[in-house]
């Protein structure tokens, strides 16, 4: 029962997300299955763009943390991507563009120690030349949780020489860990899809 309350206060968040007003901007309180709470709430920056602002409680270490000049949020949900039995918060932003890019934001903790921000890959810096990661990407990118991991779908540039081999789209997997104290999602796994 209690999974089921959580997944359709999830569903209504991303509803409520994707309508008119931005449930954000007089902030929302989220918590965890193990007491955290996370206080999110966003600010106006330049343009289109927000800031987002995250605080938690309940930690050993809480955190406030600022993610800059970003998108507006679509979607905001917890995961165990590192499978340490403690799910970290994810949000999901969508730029305002014909074709909306996605991106993903988070803040993830070491047994509820201390909450810190997930360093995700930016999308103005990704590998898109031959041989990277992200050959040949095309928005728009959606993200999907499968078997326990974070993975980005996007569809092949028309105009890549991956078309020419009959692939059309393809999917890049994510995994959280730790690196020198920060938490990072990384690239590792890719795959292509064939018409």
């Amino acid at each position: 029962m209690r999974n089921g309350y959580f997944l359709f206060s999830m569903l209504l968040l991303t509803f409520a997300c994707n309508q008119n007003t931005n449930p954000f901007e007089k902030g929302v309180k989220m918590s965890d299955q193990k007491g955290h709470s996370y206080n999110i709430k966003t600010e106006q920056a330049e343009g289109q763009k927000i800031d987002i602002l995250v605080e938690t409680e309940g930690f050993k270490k809480n955190l406030t943390h600022r993610f800059n000049i970003t998108d507006v949020i679509d979607t905001v949900l917890f995961a165990d991507l590192d499978s340490n039995k403690l799910k970290e918060l994810y949000i999901f932003t969508k730029s305002a563009t014909r074709k909306p890019l996605t991106s993903v934001l988070g803040v993830a903790s070491l047994q509820g120690y201390e909450a810190k921000p997930i360093n995700a890959p930016d999308l103005s810096f990704r590998s898109e030349a031959r041989g990277g990661f992200y050959e040949g990407f095309d928005a728009p990118n959606v993200y999907r949780f499968e078997n326990g991991k974070l993975c980005e779908h996007f569809s092949i540039a028309q105009n890549n020489h991956l078309r020419t081999r009959g692939i059309d789209s393809a999917r890049v997997c994510l995994e959280l860990y730790q690196h020198e104290g920060q938490w990072v999602l990384n690239p590792y796994e890719q795959v292509h899809f064939r018409e």
